[in-house]
């Protein structure tokens, strides 16, 4: 699930410190990104429902936002949203040809391996870990199992449009009904996952 994997990774940098270079040990400065790019809502809503956003993460990783970190000189914000750019434009995007989408995704496919490949070879460091938990300070750029998915994704991505010569309906990519109706029942029924707490929160 595409949206799903681009919501994680906007998680990621609104709740946690993110290092995004293992070797030179730099981190995303998020408050300095977010005073450049001035997106409101995208960092500053921390709320279970506000992770289910599409528009979201459509304004964080689109061309406009990539433009103004670069303007502003945030070139650690650019080098973290680059990738998923890459990728959800070669989804959305009206204009771009095949080929185009093409070299869009093999583009964020280096990209990510060498994330991949960083984070493997990477000593073991009790301060940022791929995964938050109460003994670090921050995490990685990604884990490796969430770099697995976004790589097997581009790869599903890149094989579609290859076999139906670019003619997939992907410019209306949005979360599926039942999905955003299901995951606004968990937050109505207060995480109560019980059969009659739900039946409750869905007729209220």
């Amino acid at each position: 699930d595409l949206l799903h994997l681009l919501k994680c990774a906007r998680a990621k940098i609104v709740n946690h410190l993110v290092m995004i270079d293992i070797e030179e040990l730099k981190c995303l400065n998020t408050q300095l990104f977010s005073e450049a790019v001035n997106l409101g809502g995208v960092f500053n809503d921390k709320n279970s429902s506000g992770s289910m956003k599409d528009d979201y993460v459509f304004q964080l990783f689109s061309w406009n936002t990539l433009v103004e970190t670069l303007r502003k000189g945030r070139y650690d914000a650019a080098f973290y949203i680059l990738p998923y750019i890459y990728v959800l434009e070669s989804v959305l995007s009206p204009v771009l040809s095949l080929q185009n989408r093409l070299e869009f995704l093999s583009s964020a496919f280096s990209l990510f391996l060498e994330h991949y490949k960083s984070i493997t070879n990477s000593p073991n460091n009790d301060l940022f870990q791929q995964r938050f938990h109460s003994s670090c300070i921050g995490v990685l750029y990604a884990d490796k199992i969430f770099l697995r998915r976004m790589l097997n994704t581009i790869v599903g991505i890149a094989s579609a449009l290859i076999k139906t010569d670019g003619n997939l309906p992907l410019q209306k990519l949005s979360s599926h009904d039942a999905e955003l109706f299901f995951g606004y029942m968990r937050f109505f029924s207060f995480f109560d996952h019980t059969y009659s707490n739900a039946i409750r929160a869905a007729i209220r």
